[in-house]
């Protein structure tokens, strides 16, 4: 069976650049000769993300949005995109222009040769290109050897915020995920890693503005490091992954997902 692509786009106050990001977006998918979705998940924005990723809908196609009422998290707005997704292969991709959606040729690349259930972009690749504040670069190098000494993970990098996913996996993960915010990645990586999914990390370029660093600041960093060591608690104090076990569904799942919380807004004509 030919695979198809469903890449998932969070987006919380991005209308200054969703457009351009959906833009750059799609004229790259066009050179891939891939059957795919967009889905903009658009977690509780009250900025203009709504009617830019519309217009983008309207002059682009193969684009979907789903919205959360009220501000989530990340990791609950991609949660929400997974849910209404097709694809057999699964990317996550951030909607500001960080990091240029060419970049997943190089994922595509590898996923029809190796067939890795994971692929992540890795800062810490030696191959990779960093153009990014400092001070960011030594939290996220002090983050990623914590990170490995807690789990044990085979790759350097977890936060990046471009990955591929077999569909399975996230099938599989997503429906005992807790994080909704800011450690969903450690998360849903730790308990892949602790299922015997295989990954495999790729070399990736980033330009980070000053201006969005700023915006971390040592409330989110506390947050940060109180959901990872909740998650280590989780894994192996409670053990609580390894008894909800595979395979779960989603079928069955949380509140998170009913009417209440989520609209599918509009979609694509090509998608209907």
């Amino acid at each position: 069976m030919k695979d198809t692509f469903s890449i998932l786009m969070p987006a919380f106050n991005e209308g200054a650049f969703i457009y351009q990001s959906l833009s750059q977006l799609t004229q790259f998918m066009k050179t891939q000769s891939l059957d795919y979705e967009i889905i903009v998940s658009n977690d509780g924005s009250w900025d203009n993300t709504a009617s830019e990723a519309q217009r983008a809908s309207h002059d682009f196609g193969r684009i979907r949005y789903v919205e959360n009422t009220e501000n989530q998290g990340k990791g609950f707005a991609l949660k929400n995109a997974f849910f209404v997704s097709h694809g057999t292969v699964i990317v996550f991709l951030d909607a500001d222009l960080d990091m240029p959606p060419s970049q997943l040729s190089l994922f595509f690349s590898i996923f029809f040769k190796e067939k890795p259930d994971i692929i992540i972009g890795s800062k810490r690749h030696p191959d990779s290109i960093l153009h990014y504040p400092l001070k960011r670069k030594i939290m996220s190098q002090g983050y990623s050897f914590l990170l490995r000494l807690m789990f044990g993970l085979p790759v350097q990098d977890t936060q990046t915020g471009m990955k591929l996913f077999k569909r399975k996996v996230l099938e599989d993960i997503f429906p005992i995920i807790l994080c909704k915010r800011f450690a969903y990645d450690i998360e849903i990586l730790a308990c892949a890693h602790k299922y015997g999914y295989s990954m495999k990390a790729l070399p990736i370029i980033i330009h980070h503005g000053q201006a969005k660093f700023k915006g971390i600041g040592l409330r989110t960093t506390r947050q940060v490091m109180q959901d990872t060591l909740a998650i280590f608690y989780r894994m192996y104090f409670r053990k609580w992954y390894q008894r909800k076990g595979l395979p779960l569904r989603y079928a069955k799942d949380s509140q998170a997902f009913s009417p209440s919380t989520q609209k599918n807004v509009f979609n694509s004509p090509e998608l209907q």
